[in-house]
């Protein structure tokens, strides 16, 4: 028989549709007593832009006036033979390319300069044929930037020599609408203008609809439970609370997963046969569980290892190694999950000791494979933002600090009153929910019909190992029934389990578990908590997409219909 054939004829008594509607029932009642952060499946920011062609190739669709060029005369900023030689023939010798500008509004032209010889003035400009800006120039590499509000319209923007025989090498020129310089990003034939997924911030009391960034697509209602992050400023790696070992940072330099420009750099000096890595410490509680994550997108360096600083003091070292071209851990133990435009939000989880003292996370450079300690070139690194350390097995949204930690508040929705027994039939029923959790065995409640205490329950949940999920049937603090299917951690999953007296039977995507036929139904349900149990413990820590309602037993073919 055709599982279309076997849905249910009636109609659900409550449907809570979270990923389709994107807001809450008026029946709900929700709470966070802070605010949250989540992705709205919309937002995105202009993140790396460039709109001139060839903006490492001064030979091709830049054009020297008074002057020559010659290709491929020295190590430019990022190592590679790629710097040209810009001269002087004559005076007021210029190199520019012409630019269509159609946004008006702020622009910022920038471009590495190095003097090779001479001593005269140079400049830089949007429109170097009329107007100049002169630059201080050396024989070390400096990037230089100009910003100018500018009309729509067509205007060549370049670097000038004042006089004849002076040279400098000239690598990595880069137009961008808005008001500051940003990471440099190489063109060719084509100008470049990416965009990234906004992560947003919901204020306190408000719901967060989350959405996979990547995609776009609507996860359904998000669900945490109260979670701290230990660390101190979180998106600030300047700070002397991150010890910078061998390396430096370069603040705000690239735009970040919330949009702003807030991306710091993590660089490597130039000492030989050593790691390069910055890490910060704070007092953590024995016997714990953490989890450490941080944002991170490649730069130069591809690879990073991520590890649990004051290694002797934890029980368990959480450590892994990150590909951030592949978006794969290559070695140890962690998550690497994608957030959009090359960045990705990796983790590890670790046992702090037995002992209250110090711990935290060590972000170390990696040159090629695993290999921590090199010869650094004094310019190569990974772009960071965002370094959370929670006491707990897994990663939940991301909370920003400053000078001190801060806590998230958990959430809760429920239904209560009138607006609960509307639909409940406590002699029969069928509880159905469509959610995910994280990669971690634990157990998680993703709906909760209940006494408003722990005695009287009817609850869809995992079991404690996270990888079954279950219909538990509780009357008077026994449990009477609890058939389950095996699932996988981290998956999206669909579940539906019936209820009526001495049959009780639960089907998880398509999968019937072992009815029970000597059950009895607990009495006395007066509300229904969402993605927690009645306490607002065990919360699911992931998105509830769907709760539904059906006020009769389902048969076992209906159960598996709706879940397959």
């Amino acid at each position: 028989m055709a599982i279309a054939s076997n849905f249910p004829s009636s109609r659900p008594s409550l449907l809570l549709d979270f990923a389709s509607v994107g807001r809450l029932d008026p029946r709900v009642t929700y709470s966070r007593a802070s605010s949250g952060t989540y992705y709205d499946g919309v937002t995105t920011a202009k993140a790396e832009e460039n709109l001139v062609l060839q903006s490492q190739t001064f030979n091709t669709t830049w054009v020297p006036v008074n002057g020559t060029v010659t290709a491929n005369t020295d190590t430019a900023p990022d190592g590679t033979l790629t710097a040209d030689t810009f001269s002087a023939t004559s005076a007021d010798a210029v190199l520019g390319q012409t630019i269509n500008y159609g946004d008006g509004g702020d622009a910022t032209f920038s471009i590495w300069v190095k003097r090779k010889t001479g001593t005269g003035t140079v400049s830089i400009s949007h429109t170097i044929n009329s107007s100049a800006t002169s630059v201080s120039v050396d024989g070390t590499w400096q990037r230089f930037s100009v910003t100018t509000a500018l009309s729509s319209g067509s205007r060549t923007l370049g670097i000038k020599l004042d006089t004849s025989g002076d040279e400098v090498y000239v690598w990595g020129a880069q137009l961008e609408v808005r008001s500051s310089m940003t990471a440099y990003t190489a063109t060719t034939t084509q100008p470049i203008t990416n965009y990234i997924p906004v992560l947003q911030t919901a204020a306190a009391g408000v719901a967060r609809f989350q959405h996979t960034p990547t995609t776009g697509a609507a996860d359904g209602l998000f669900i945490e439970e109260q979670r701290t992050n230990s660390l101190t400023y979180s998106e600030d790696f300047s700070d002397s609370d991150w010890s910078k070992t061998r390396s430096s940072i370069t603040s705000n330099t690239i735009v970040a997963p919330d949009g702003t420009l807030t991306g710091d750099k993590l660089v490597e000096d130039t000492t030989a046969s050593n790691t390069h890595l910055m890490t910060q410490n704070v007092s953590l509680i024995a016997n714990t569980v953490y989890t450490a994550s941080v944002y991170v997108k490649a730069g130069e360096r591809t690879r990073f290892r991520l590890q649990n600083a004051s290694v002797v003091n934890w029980a368990t070292v959480g450590d892994a190694y990150f590909d951030l071209s592949a978006g794969t851990v290559i070695s140890g133990t962690g998550t690497i999950t994608p957030v959009g435009n090359g960045w990705y939000r990796c983790s590890i989880t670790g046992t702090f000791g037995g002992s209250n003292a110090s711990g935290g996370v060590n972000i170390i450079l990696v040159s090629t494979g695993t290999t921590t300690s090199y010869t650094g070139d004094g310019y190569s690194g990974i772009y960071l933002w965002g370094a959370d350390l929670e006491a707990g097995g897994y990663p939940t949204s991301y909370i920003p600090t400053t000078s001190a930690s801060v806590t998230r508040n958990a959430d809760a929705a429920s239904m209560t009153g009138t607006n609960f027994s509307d639909w409940y039939n406590a002699a029969e029923g069928t509880l159905y929910a469509e959610a995910n959790t994280p990669e971690s065995a634990a157990t998680y409640v993703f709906a909760d019909m209940n006494s408003n205490s722990l005695t009287n329950y009817i609850r869809q949940s995992t079991a404690s190992n996270g990888t079954s999920n279950q219909l538990v049937l509780t009357d008077n603090g026994a449990i009477t029934a609890s058939p389950s299917v095996t699932v996988t951690l981290g998956s999206m999953r669909k579940m539906a389990g019936a209820y009526i007296v001495n049959s009780v039977q639960q089907s998880v995507n398509g999968s019937l578990g072992t009815e029970d036929s000597s059950a009895t139904v607990p009495a006395g349900l007066t509300q229904l908590n969402i993605g927690s149990r009645s306490t607002g413990a065990n919360a699911v820590n992931g998105t509830i997409r769907k709760i539904a309602y059906y006020p009769q037993r389902l048969t076992n073919a209906q159960l598996q219909a709706l879940t397959g």
